[in-house]
This record gives C-alpha cells, structure tokens and sequence, in this order.
C-alpha cells in the first residue's frame, strides 16, 4: 500500500490540523470543498479523490477492501491524525 502507483490523487490547503473530506460514489475530492474551504483558514483540509474516481488510479478491483486499503494507505502517508469528514 501507498507506492506512488497506488496513491490517491488529492488537493490540500491550509495548514494545522488535518481534516479529510470523503465524497460520494460518482465524486471527486473537490465536491466537498464548498463546505470545506470554510475550515482551510485554521486547518490542513484534504481532498482527496478515491480509488477509480477523478484522477486516482482506476483499479481492476472496485470493493471495499481494496478502497478502504488505499484510503488508509493515504491517511498513513499524509496526516499523522485527522479529523474524517464523509458523504
């Protein structure tokens, strides 16, 4: 988990604490960023885009194991504990 093959593609602005934002099935990272641009001015806000969705790899694979692998693969390599935001 987490080669540069296999990492999620994100947008982050802001610094201090990390929050990620999650969208929904058919989204990308940025769908949620009109809520959190909010929160960019006193934190680190990630969006990133899960597994065969905008511009992260497309896996031959498409279960929970495998997304939940990669977006744990992300949260280990990009936040040292962050604050989790889904849809």
């Amino acid at each position: 988990m987490g080669s540069r093959e296999e990492a999620l593609a994100s947008k982050v602005f802001g610094s201090g604490r990390d929050i990620v934002f999650i969208h929904g099935l058919f989204g990308s990272g940025e769908n949620l960023r009109g809520i959190g641009k909010h929160f960019e001015a006193l934190n680190r806000v990630h969006y990133p885009d899960l597994p065969n969705h905008g511009g992260s790899p497309h896996t031959h694979r498409a279960d929970y194991a495998t997304m939940t692998a990669l977006m744990l693969g992300y949260l280990e390599e990009q936040t040292s504990a962050a604050v989790l935001v889904g849809h």
